[in-house]
């Protein structure tokens, strides 16, 4: 169950996408705006934006560039529009992350077939571990071992195929 700040950041960055998209979806995305208004719109205060520009690499958004040093800055209506797009992405997932504090053993044990989990198939049999496990290497692993996202079902069924190889070896 996510936590009331994150319920609360989802609902705010909604409200501020949809407002941007309902008030200015007609503007063209070469329409300036100034720092001002790109916090009203975005949230970042003027300090912030001044850091994110000062970092290096620049962080988004970007302004324009600047035709002489100590002119006004700008920023792109369409700049800031990627900007709050990639920002509602960014949330997604962390909301997404922070959903799925649980461990390797709790989801195996709780989660619904389509549920997924980041999986690392090593060895010759490619034998299904938990990603996180064969990271901080407790598995051992190999370069050619690939990770991928896999549900409880598809888990379940690559285990299932990794025993059956392992044990039709041993026998042989």
């Amino acid at each position: 169950m996510p936590s009331m700040m994150w319920a609360c950041q989802d609902v705010s960055l909604r409200f501020q996408q949809s407002f941007l998209t309902r008030e200015v979806e007609h503007l063209d995305d070469s329409v300036l705006l100034l720092p001002q208004q790109v916090f009203i719109l975005t949230g970042l205060s003027l300090g912030m934006l001044k850091e994110r520009m000062r970092t290096r690499p620049p962080q988004p958004p970007h302004p324009m560039p600047r035709e002489r040093a100590h002119t006004a800055i700008w920023y792109s209506l369409g700049e800031i529009r990627r900007f709050l797009r990639e920002r509602a992405e960014n949330a997604e997932i962390d909301r997404m992350i922070a959903m799925k504090r649980w461990s390797f053993s709790t989801w195996v044990s709780t989660a619904k077939p389509d549920e997924e989990w980041p999986i690392t198939l090593v060895g010759p049999h490619r034998k299904p571990v938990d990603f996180f496990a064969a990271l901080r290497g407790e598995v051992p692993t190999t370069l050619s071992d690939r990770s991928k996202w896999m549900t409880l079902g598809e888990y379940m069924t690559a285990l299932k195929q990794a025993i059956a190889a392992i044990e039709s070896e041993e026998l042989a």
